[in-house]
């Protein structure tokens, strides 16, 4: 976590000193894009499909933003594992326009189901039971609903061209539960944790 901290806050200071020529003004910004799309470019090379939708309020000095995200995982990882989810974030910014430092809440639930199988290593199955890598699906669900709440802090910079970028770190607590459908089992799961965003976008 340590280095991840470190690498964030070169990331902002770096962004800083290249964007060094914006500088404050007390004159009232002409907002000009109301709304920012954010989206993941290497997402779906591990199945992850994500994308946002921000929209700007009291002249760009707050943010509303709505993620959503869908994510297989890779079947040479994990067999039949997905994941969905959606959030919200409010951001309240340094100054007008939709630019510069800001923080604010964040809430997220997602949604978890494992439909479980096994390699077939002992020939417990029938063989038309498995699939063409020797899997058989146990009958057994594993699913729950989990949700998680916390704080974020970030700096975003706003080009001309709509390219907008919003390095962002945060805590969230997390709460929920799985379950397992046929043996019952349920057992409480934290989904929080530090997070990492880079904050890739565009605004228009």
């Amino acid at each position: 976590m340590k280095k991840l901290t470190i690498i964030f806050l070169t990331i902002i200071f770096t962004l800083s000193t290249i964007h060094s020529q914006d500088t404050e003004s007390s004159e009232p910004v002409a907002l000009d894009k109301t709304k920012v799309a954010g989206f993941s470019f290497l997402g779906p090379i591990i199945g992850l499909y994500s994308g946002s939708i921000g929209v700007y309020q009291k002249n760009g000095k707050v943010e509303i933003k709505v993620p959503v995200f869908y994510w297989k995982i890779p079947e040479s990882l994990m067999k039949v594992m997905k994941i969905y989810g959606a959030g919200a974030h409010y951001r309240m910014y340094s100054k007008e326009g939709g630019e510069g430092f800001f923080w604010g809440p964040v809430v997220k639930a997602n949604y978890f189901n494992w439909d479980v199988w096994e390699y077939d290593y002992y020939g417990e199955y029938p063989l038309d039971e498995l699939d063409d890598d020797g899997y058989a699906y146990t009958g057994e669900a594993i699913s729950g609903t989990l949700f998680e709440a916390g704080l974020e802090i970030g700096r975003r910079w706003q080009w001309k061209s709509g390219l907008t970028i919003a390095p962002t770190f945060g805590y969230n607590f997390g709460f929920g539960s799985i379950s397992a459908s046929e043996s019952g089992v349920e057992a409480d799961f934290d989904a929080g944790g530090p997070q990492y965003s880079l904050g890739l976008g565009w605004a228009f």
